[in-house]
Formats: structure tokens, sequence, C-alpha cells
């Protein structure tokens, strides 16, 4: 859910800058055609985005045989995905072990409804972890834990395909 993001000090940015396609633009004028330049044109919007990672994956995956990663990451995604979309949610991305998703870009019940949905799904996401954890430790497999980060907030609408063209 690409956006803007204004720094908010500590990280070398000035109060009202904000940072689009990579580039910095003052508080005045300018964004709108740098957005155009970096192919980000695209419908502003209210969003609510969900992360989820894995706790001491590293670890895990370097001690452990690749089938068996590949294995229970598999057996983790399908979990997580299906409790992102039966929330209406919108999958954005695997990034390693974590996932993205969004609420509200592809179809919206209003941001005080997708968000409340982000959070059922987020929810979800622990109670299919525990059941899960479960099934390993029924096995002898040791469990996974899980980090989810949740914000609302503006977003720019639309994907962008190679060559700068936007699609939703």
């Amino acid at each position: 859910a690409g956006g803007w993001r204004r720094s908010r000090g500590g990280g070398g940015g000035r109060a009202g800058v904000r940072w689009v396609g990579g580039r910095r633009v003052g508080p005045g004028g300018g964004g709108e055609r740098v957005r155009e330049r970096a192919g980000l044109v695209g419908e502003r919007q209210v969003v609510a985005v969900v992360f989820a990672d894995l706790r001491g994956f590293t670890r895990f995956s370097e001690d452990s045989a690749p089938a068996e990663v590949v294995s229970r990451l598999n057996q983790y995604f399908e979990r997580m995905v299906w409790a992102i979309t039966s929330r209406g949610g919108t999958l954005d991305k695997f990034i390693g072990d974590a996932v993205m998703a969004v609420w509200g870009n592809v179809r919206s019940q209003g941001p005080a409804a997708d968000t409340k949905m982000a959070v059922r799904a987020a929810l979800g996401m622990r109670r299919e972890l525990k059941i899960l954890d479960a099934i390993w430790f029924s096995r002898g497999i040791a469990p996974f834990a899980i980090g989810i980060g949740l914000h609302q907030g503006d977003g720019l609408g639309g994907r962008r395909l190679p060559g700068g063209r936007l699609w939703s």
C-alpha cells in the first residue's frame, strides 16, 4: 500500500517532508510532478495494512533441512492467506517469511469497517497459528511464533505495471 509518509523526526528528515517514489518532496508543490515521473499516479484512499512476520525464522531456517523449511512455510502461508482473504483482505505479497495484506484498496466497506476486518484477520492469523502449532507439537515439531503489525491511513490505490502503467 504505497502512500505518503511524513517524517516525524529522528529519521534525518524535516517536518512536512514526504517521500514519493524514493524522492524527498517538500511540503509545498512538486509532489504531483514527482509522483507522475515515478509512475505512481493513482487514487488516494484510506487503507488498512497488516504485516505478519515469524519470530526466530532465520535461526529455524539455518538449523533445518530446506525441505522442512519449505513444507512448514507452505502450511503456515496457507493458513495465513485463508485468515486474510476470508475477512475481505487482499494478499499484497510474501516477503521471505512475512506476509503483507491490505483492506480498502480493491474493494472497500469504508475505512472503519475495513480496519475492523483487518483487526479480525490479525486475530484470526494468531488463532490459525495456534492450531497449526498444536498440530506440530503433537508430532514433536517446535512451534512458530508470530509478530503482527497493523496500520490504517492514506495509501495510493492501484498497481504499477512495467512501463509505469497503473492498474487496479
